[in-house]
């Protein structure tokens, strides 16, 4: 009935008016009667029924404080309990993956349209990019993960070292110091040949620290950092096209089937249209036009790469 609460308000109160003295007044029996209940409350709800509802590990947890409490007092059983709970969550997350999913670079190739010889020369060199998504935080439990599947992907016998590590982090809360150790580790997989780490979407406060890391212990390794994965995509593609003498300039189109079956030609003679163009010359980062405004005419790409950015409403 609401007597029980009255009744408990009413001997707050009188411990509030009148301060501990006031608890002397009471049986002795009922005071031990309650601190055993409350006693046997506690162990009946932690000891019996947590049985059912809770992982094994997480009861032993349980067990451990209890008897630490009574043996050495319940502050030394708090902090054993704290210390065993936070390293029960260490181990569990790190038997959590840090990588997304991986793959080749050049198979999911950059948003960068290039002409067929350039696709097909990329398509040729899958073997040159290699791509690891990681999430998650990323520390000494998990980051060891990252550095063996990179070292086993280049100690396949039958496919050649990979020249590129692409890192994404764009789903990475933080890192730690281990961390960083273990990308400077992947640096160094390959002494004859070593690989270049591309780092992609690097949060701010986790590229200041990975700077000091590679100034201070990583001045062998080459490595580069851009603000999305198909930046760091488009420049992996370019190093390629490069490095195989291939420029990036565009090229004749062979002759494609038109709607009526016949062949219409992919390219256009564009100097019998030059007498009626003008030529526009732009800088580096120059803008042609922004989204929203009207297209001011119809532009022929000569030389040189366009860049075409879409602000989502999303940001």
């Amino acid at each position: 009935s609401r007597l029980v609460g009255v009744v408990y308000a009413g001997a707050a109160l009188l411990v509030l008016l009148f301060g501990a003295p006031v608890l002397g007044l009471l049986p002795r029996a009922i005071v031990g009667g309650l601190v055993l209940f409350l006693g046997l409350t506690l162990l009946v709800e932690w000891v019996i029924e947590s049985w059912f509802r809770l992982a094994r590990s997480d009861y032993l947890i349980v067990i451990v404080i209890l008897g630490t409490m009574a043996l050495f007092g319940p502050l030394t059983g708090v902090g054993v309990g704290l210390l065993l709970s936070v390293a029960k969550f260490l181990f569990d997350y790190s038997r959590t993956s840090a990588i997304k999913v991986e793959w080749d670079g050049v198979r999911y190739a950059s948003r960068v349209q290039r002409s067929p010889q350039q696709q097909q020369i990329l398509s040729q060199q899958v073997d040159q990019v290699f791509v690891l998504e990681l999430q998650g935080f990323i520390f000494f439990g998990t980051a060891n993960q990252i550095f063996e599947r990179a070292r086993s992907r280049f100690q396949v016998q039958d496919r050649p070292p990979p020249r590129f590590v692409v890192l994404d982090f764009r789903r990475v809360s933080d890192i730690d110091a281990s961390a960083m150790q273990s990308f400077i580790k992947i640096g160094r997989l390959h002494p004859e040949q070593p690989p270049t780490l591309v780092l992609s979407q690097l949060a701010a406060p986790i590229m200041r620290r990975l700077q000091q890391e590679m100034d201070s212990m990583g001045q062998d390794i080459e490595w580069r950092s851009f603000p999305n994965l198909d930046y760091s995509l488009e420049w992996c593609e370019d190093q390629i096209l490069r490095t195989l003498d291939h420029t990036p300039a565009l090229e004749a189109q062979p002759d494609v089937a038109d709607g009526d079956g016949g062949k219409a030609p992919a390219s256009f003679p564009v100097n019998s249209l030059l007498p009626y163009l003008q030529r526009i010359q732009l800088a580096r980062d120059e803008v042609l036009f922004r989204q929203g405004e009207s297209a001011p005419g119809l532009f022929y790409l000569e030389s040189g790469q366009l860049e075409a950015i879409v602000d989502q409403p999303d940001g």
